[in-house]
């Protein structure tokens, strides 16, 4: 679960039921994580809704080393967990459908503090949708956003390959951008004239959404937008964003000289003209690119 960046509690339950716990550097009301444990302590499971990973099974011992009661219960639990995602799946897609539909284009304190345009975004009571979509334009999950900038997925929804579309009209253009946030998403748009950008809303997304336009617009020049995560440990956002244009040949920008993260950040503190110079220095990255960053 440590692994997984989840908090596991105090006392795990292992009752062979599902139950939500915290994710490591969230609010303790941010119950984001889940797990099952099996009362006999030998399968269990895992998922990191944060992060977007799909449920992960879990055993106490390699399969040569179960005995073939323990395979039949491994693989019925396997079953179960697989059900139980495509059930939280479609609750979450009705989830999302309902409360895009009630939703309206409109001012928000995250837009104004921000420096933002809505951007295909819709406000809901206090919160500000993020659609997530796929590549067909169906509606999977939202990204919600609060007036004190918190931000959640909905619990279950689908998040790998999907994204946030910031484009005039339908056209595409000869360049995409595309980047972790949304708030990062509106200024590379407003930096580069109007240009298209896709929003993945996360590091752990990015390849996967790379990997998406690649299939569907193989001439495009595709440039990825990291965040440089320099006060983390690994530096995160590079190192996804690096990994992501690698392997989709895209170009790969990464801010530099702020005290922030992303491109956000850089026009806050630097201004839009700083961030639209920077945008222009894209680089093809090198596979050494990735253990350097992470010094």
């Amino acid at each position: 679960m440590e692994a997984a960046g989840l908090a596991p509690p105090r006392i795990l339950l292992a009752d062979g039921r599902i139950h939500r716990c915290q994710v490591e550097g969230k609010k303790p009301s941010n119950k984001s994580g889940a797990y099952k444990l099996t009362p006999d302590g030998h399968f269990g499971g895992l998922q990191n809704w944060a992060l977007g990973s799909g449920w992960q099974d879990w055993r106490a011992a390699k399969p040569s080393q179960l005995t073939p009661e323990q395979r039949c219960k491994f693989l019925a639990m396997q079953r179960a967990g697989k059900d139980q995602e495509r059930e939280e799946r479609a609750a979450a897609r009705r989830k999302a459908a309902s409360m895009w539909g009630a939703a309206v284009e409109g001012p928000h304190p995250y837009l104004d503090r921000k420096g933002i345009c809505s951007n295909g975004s819709r406000v809901l009571g206090d919160l500000l949708l993020i659609p997530m979509r796929d590549w067909d334009g169906e509606l999977h999950s939202i990204q919600t956003i609060t007036s004190d900038s918190e931000k959640r997925f909905l619990r279950g929804g689908r998040l790998g390959g999907c994204f946030h579309w910031l484009r005039i009209g339908q056209t595409t253009g000869p360049v995409i951008y595309c980047c972790e946030g949304f708030a990062t998403g509106a200024t590379i748009h407003a930096a580069t004239g109007g240009r298209p950008v896709v929003v993945s809303f996360c590091a752990s997304n990015i390849l996967a959404v790379c990997r998406v336009l690649r299939e569907n617009l193989p001439r495009v020049v595709l440039v990825v937008c990291a965040d440089n995560d320099h006060k983390t440990a690994g530096n995160p956002g590079v190192t996804a964003a690096t990994a992501a244009a690698l392997e989709t040949g895209a170009r790969l920008v990464v801010p530099q000289g702020m005290q922030g993260t992303d491109f956000n950040d850089l026009a806050a503190e630097m201004g839009i003209t700083e961030a639209r110079k920077q945008l222009q220095n894209t680089v093809k990255p090198k596979k050494m690119e990735v253990a350097e960053k992470r010094c």
